[in-house]
């Protein structure tokens, strides 16, 4: 699943407390280390939040502690209790955006700007449809984005599905925005559902 984190949004390197919230002590250590903390940061946090998403789906019941994911950026790893998830991430002078699943192999990903007027929520969705109706036979029904009740979870509603003609897409979904950026990625179900 998917983070995205606009770079010029969040704006000055983070603080001390918020770094201690997020990160454990190695992370910490890494991130006064690097040279470029405000990125080293960013990209912790991205690919936590995307690990996170990963979970949900797993376990919807968890509750979320950045500090028990942990990230390992040399390895291109997230770890979580006995899980270790692939994480790819994309690192711009504009954003980071982490990719984090099982598997990443197969994953397809995508980052734009919203378009002037538009929210990013509806930009991450256009993106998904457009990813998606790629590889769709032309002239078929198009593509919906829903998220159902989930009154347990975090915001009320469960991950997001794919439909075509009202029936689920052999894929896991995800999205995400900041800022002036939308994302969205593509996981197909096989790899989504080891």
């Amino acid at each position: 699943m998917i983070d995205l984190a606009d770079l010029e949004a969040i704006g000055g390197a983070g603080r001390a407390r918020f770094v201690a919230r997020v990160c454990d002590e190695r992370e910490q250590e890494l991130i006064a280390l690097a040279p470029d903390p405000h990125l080293a940061l960013w990209s912790h946090f991205a690919a936590k939040e995307a690990a996170f998403k990963v979970v949900a789906k797993l376990r919807p019941d968890t509750i979320f502690a950045h500090r028990l994911f942990h990230v390992d950026l040399t390895a291109d790893l997230v770890l979580w209790t006995e899980f270790a998830f692939d994480l790819r991430l994309a690192v711009t002078p504009d954003y980071v955006h982490a990719v984090v699943a099982i598997v990443t192999d197969g994953c397809r990903s995508t980052v734009a700007a919203c378009a002037a007027g538009e929210s990013g929520s509806s930009a991450a969705r256009r993106l998904l449809c457009g990813l998606l109706a790629s590889s769709q036979a032309p002239g078929t029904e198009p593509i919906t984005i829903v998220r159902d009740p989930s009154p347990g979870s975090w915001d009320g509603f469960a991950p997001p599905r794919a439909l075509l003609a009202g029936k689920r897409l052999p894929v896991d979904v995800s999205l995400s925005h900041h800022g002036r950026f939308a994302a969205c990625a593509v996981v197909p179900a096989t790899a989504a559902e080891t």
